[in-house]
């Protein structure tokens, strides 16, 4: 189930080397397990949240001999009224400045809807903004958002006027690519590197995934 997006308790935070593993249970009661396999503050943010209410963006996998489905997180959402979209670049992304010289990087997706003579694309305009870090999201952004590449994006509509037409766009509180770069071996992509992430270096015995 590729980016289902379940709410729910986190009931118990598991101690991991790297990421995160927790516990966490659904409205109706059921259990999963989540878990993110790389540091960032996606992790942070769920270590923090142990006994709260969170929604997550994710893949739920129903592992063999594992007592829970497994939710491997791509993104935690901060709240309501989120836009959550996957789709391809239409363009590299663009790192701009401010007038106060705040950095942001403009992009665009590709969003696809139904199949064969039924397919149709939106164009959807994003935004990320970046923080006081030299190295911040919508540097990595501009970086790595190469046209073309996958991506998942999570943020909120933003709606201007101007001339009484009204401009959309989304502006990303988080983002995953979802694949390499064009260019390169999938070897070398963000996502695979954390594949094995914070499976090989458990410290607490009683970890149950």
């Amino acid at each position: 189930m590729r980016n289902a997006v379940l709410g729910g308790k986190i009931t118990k935070v598991f101690t991991v080397k790297t990421g995160v593993k927790a516990q966490m249970e659904l409205p109706d009661g059921a259990n999963i397990f989540i878990q993110v396999s790389w540091d960032g503050a996606t992790a942070d943010r769920i270590k923090e949240s142990e006994g709260k209410n969170i929604v997550l963006v994710g893949t739920l996998r129903f592992k063999k001999d594992i007592k829970f489905p497994v939710y491997e997180v791509n993104i935690l959402l901060n709240g309501g009224g989120f836009v959550v979209l996957e789709g391809n670049l239409t363009r590299d992304a663009e790192l701009k400045y401010s007038q106060n010289g705040k950095q942001m990087a403009d992009f665009s997706i590709a969003v696809n809807h139904g199949w064969g003579e039924r397919k149709e694309t939106d164009f959807v305009s994003c935004r990320m903004f970046g923080n006081d870090k030299e190295k911040n999201p919508a540097v990595t952004m501009a970086e790595k958002g190469a046209k073309g590449r996958k991506i998942l994006v999570a943020g909120y509509l933003s709606q201007n006027e101007k001339d009484g037409k009204v401009y959309n766009n989304i502006i990303v509180d988080e983002y995953r690519f979802l694949e390499a770069p064009k260019k390169q071996q999938s070897s070398t992509d963000d996502y695979d590197q954390w594949a094995n992430a914070g499976t090989n270096n458990v410290t607490d015995d009683e970890i149950p995934f």
